[in-house]
């Protein structure tokens, strides 16, 4: 499944898919996926009051081993789905 940043999108959540190629946590499959347990969360720091969904990015940082990719929480009302072809 692949998302894309709204009309209602902030410039953070606009950025976070013009830096990285953004999946959903749960479609990772690997160990950030196998230890993250909430795909959902309403109280992310930041966000309070709004619904947050788990993303990571699919490439990885050669650069610097503790943070092999990005990890963040976007909010659901600011992507939508796009249809795959």
């Amino acid at each position: 499944m692949k998302f894309k940043p709204n009309a209602k999108a902030t410039k953070r959540t606009k950025n976070r898919f013009n830096e990285h190629t953004i999946i959903r946590i749960s479609d990772e499959g690997g160990l950030m996926s196998e230890h993250f347990t909430k795909e959902f969360s309403e109280n992310v720091n930041g966000f309070v009051g709004k619904k947050c969904q788990a993303f990571c990015s699919t490439e990885r940082n050669n650069k610097d081993p503790r943070y092999p990719r990005w990890f963040g929480w976007i909010p659901v009302d600011e992507i939508e789905i796009v249809e795959e072809e």
